[in-house]
């Protein structure tokens, strides 16, 4: 006796979905979304040095609303940042901030830059290292800087 049609169908419509939600909890993993918060006389708790893999201005969702000026968390010229953690450890593999395009230093994709964060999800600032600053005295380096504006 064959399995009927519908049934066929069903199934490989649940093991496809199945797929897509596993294969999206994966990417979860290995990903951390920071949110922006502003210094308030507050220090970071440890420095993370990335790599910017993209830069770019956030499009605010559908229909902008995030750039709405009356919405929680609105920022003003936001701009989306994804980064590779160069430090395993140190954070998830990938981090992605949305962060206000004024506390930002001019950075592009390659460029190595490092976070200041609170906890374990909040940034407050975002700085550019020089170029030649070994791996090794980044901590000290950051520590030495103003974070925020």
């Amino acid at each position: 006796m064959t399995p009927r049609p519908r049934r066929v169908v069903w199934r490989v419509m649940m093991v496809a979905l199945m797929l897509a939600v596993a294969s999206i909890g994966g990417r979860a993993m290995d990903r951390q979304d920071l949110v922006w918060q502003g210094t308030a006389g507050r220090k970071p708790d440890r420095f993370v040095l990335v790599e910017i893999e993209t830069i770019a201005a956030d499009r605010g969702g559908l229909f902008g609303i995030r750039q709405s000026p009356s919405i929680v968390g609105a920022l003003p010229n936001a701009m989306m940042l994804r980064a590779r953690a160069l430090i395993k450890g140190q954070a998830a593999d990938t981090v992605q901030l949305r962060v206000p395009g004024a506390e930002l230093p001019p950075l592009q994709a390659g460029d190595r830059a490092v976070l200041g964060l609170l906890g374990k999800t909040v940034c407050l600032c975002v700085l550019r290292p020089p170029s030649d600053l070994p791996e090794d005295d980044v901590a000290s380096w950051a520590g030495a800087q103003p974070c925020g504006r």
